[in-house]
């Protein structure tokens, strides 16, 4: 800005004592107020200044800083090139070793956590027929999978056909409490009628002591239980004349199997042709005082002479614990 100048004195001007006047009252205050005002846009000014220096200087450290960001970027990407080259070499080698074109050995997880790598999924195919190629088709929807023990009750082995064996072994797991097994159709080779008879398993030997104490359905006891060595599923069963076309069905249930403080349960109730011929639709229910936990069941026949015929189904479902 412009400051006006402060006109010289003349001691001799005839005018001297008004110049004086006007020099004090008019020239020094105006030359102040000027010089104050240049004063107040000098300090503005410097402000302005020193904001853009800062400002340039912040400018050329972000300028640093994105540099380097970008140097970091640029060998991520290439790491990742690498690891994506390294990554279809390796699919090739594991499809050339399982002599497929499946990209990945089911030994080798193929998904890993996104905030935690250490949790990672991996898919078991060994269980697949040989030269088979089994499809799992994705539906157009989003969700949780789901297995089949989720339901509560899962079939806990494959369905079993009897072989020509005097006794069956069915396992049990301490992963579920309670058992239902699913007999279809089986028979004995026996030329008599014969009892379903049955033995629980502690840690995989059949229990042959007196625990046993066995029911009719629908009956109730003439007197106090009295125990033997074998329960009974199923009375007076069949003869193979009568098991040619019929064989026996039946289900039984075992409750309780991992209690180590009170008795386990059985019930069983079937449909079979009985030694004359007819229908008999019937079963028994038997009271076993063992306090160990059990490890299975044992089915045989009564008088343990004939063998089971190869034959039929035994299929066996567990329920949950919980």
């Amino acid at each position: 800005m412009t400051i006006t100048a402060i006109p010289p004195l003349d001691r001799t001007s005839p005018t001297f004592r008004t110049e004086v006047d006007t020099y004090f009252a008019t020239s020094i205050p105006t030359f102040t107020t000027e010089i104050n005002a240049l004063a107040t846009d000098l300090t503005t000014k410097q402000g302005i200044a020193s904001g853009a220096a800062t400002t340039a200087t912040t400018a050329a450290g972000t300028a640093t800083t994105k540099a380097g960001e970008a140097l970091t970027s640029a060998g991520n990407a290439a790491t990742s090139a690498g690891n994506a080259a390294t990554s279809e070499a390796n699919a090739a080698a594991s499809a050339a070793t399982i002599g497929t074109a499946a990209a990945f050995l089911d030994s080798n997880p193929i998904v890993k956590g996104s905030a935690d790598i250490s949790k990672q999924v991996r898919i078991e195919v060994d269980g697949i027929t040989t030269g088979q190629t089994r499809a799992w088709t994705a539906q157009d929807v989003n969700g949780t999978v789901a297995f089949l023990h989720d339901t509560g009750v899962t079939l806990v082995w494959p369905p079993v056909t009897p072989t020509a064996v005097s006794y069956i072994d069915l396992l049990f797991s301490a992963t579920y409490d309670n058992y239902e097994i699913v007999v279809d159709s089986i028979s004995h080779s026996g030329a008599s009628t014969e009892t379903l008879q049955m033995r629980l398993l502690v840690a995989g030997v059949a229990d042959a002591t007196a625990k046993y104490s066995s029911l009719e359905g629908g009956t109730v006891g003439a007197s106090a239980p009295v125990y033997t060595s074998s329960g009974t599923l199923i009375p007076a069963a069949a003869s193979i004349s009568s098991f040619a076309t019929a064989g026996l069905s039946a289900t039984i249930k075992v409750f309780g199997t991992n209690e180590t403080t009170r008795p386990k349960i059985v019930i069983a109730d079937a449909l079979f042709i009985n030694g004359s011929g007819y229908l008999d639709a019937r079963g028994y229910s038997t009271h076993y005082i063992g306090t160990t936990a059990v490890t299975g069941i044992r089915l045989f026949w009564g008088s343990g002479a004939p063998l089971f015929n190869a034959s039929g189904k035994i299929r066996i479902f567990g329920y949950k614990n919980s």
